[in-house]
Order: structure tokens, then sequence, then C-alpha cells
């Protein structure tokens, strides 16, 4: 899926930057929850931000909204471990990521 479809359900407030978040990268995702957060959903990507900065093992944030059934009901960023991008699986995409810059 391209980004133009990502772009579908992105809001206004999930372009806002943050001084320690790269760029949205399109149909990626970070594998794994951090021990701290957990698999905690966030409404705003301000909220999965300050979660992350809070959690020393976190690698970044994803925003998911795939065919899944708990992606489209939540639609939601989480906390995740890592660094490694990976590309979203095709029944789970579209999803957004942002790295944590050190």
């Amino acid at each position: 899926m391209d980004c133009i479809s990502v772009s579908g359900f992105l809001t206004q407030e999930d372009f806002t930057s943050y001084p320690n978040l790269g760029d949205i990268q399109c149909n990626k995702f970070l594998k794994g929850h951090t021990s701290k957060t957990g698999p905690t959903l966030f409404n705003t990507k301000k909220d999965a931000y300050e979660a992350m900065m809070d959690d020393p093992e976190a690698g970044g944030i994803v925003k998911s909204s795939g065919v899944s059934e708990r992606s489209i009901v939540h639609n939601k960023w989480s906390v995740r471990k890592g660094t490694k991008l990976i590309d979203a699986w095709p029944d789970k995409s579209p999803e957004i990521a942002c790295l944590k810059l050190i």
C-alpha cells in the first residue's frame, strides 16, 4: 500500500513534530512492545510520544489502522521497542512508524 492510502487514516495532529521523534515512515512498524509500556494504546501521537520518552526501552511509536478487527476498532498509537523498521503486512496495513531520535 502506498503513502497516499496511508494518509486516509492520519489526523492533522499526527503530523505534529516532536523534538526526539523522526519523520513518519509509511507502511512500516516496529515489532514488540516494551516492558514498561506494554500493549497500551494511546489516542494521540502526543500521548504516545510522552510515554515513549518515559520508557528507556522504547525505540519509537506506531499508529495502526489496518484491516484487522482490532486496528479498525482502535486506530491508536502504541510505544514499541527496537529500531528496525519492518514492512507492514498487507493484511495489517496501513501502518506508520516514527523512530525515537537519540
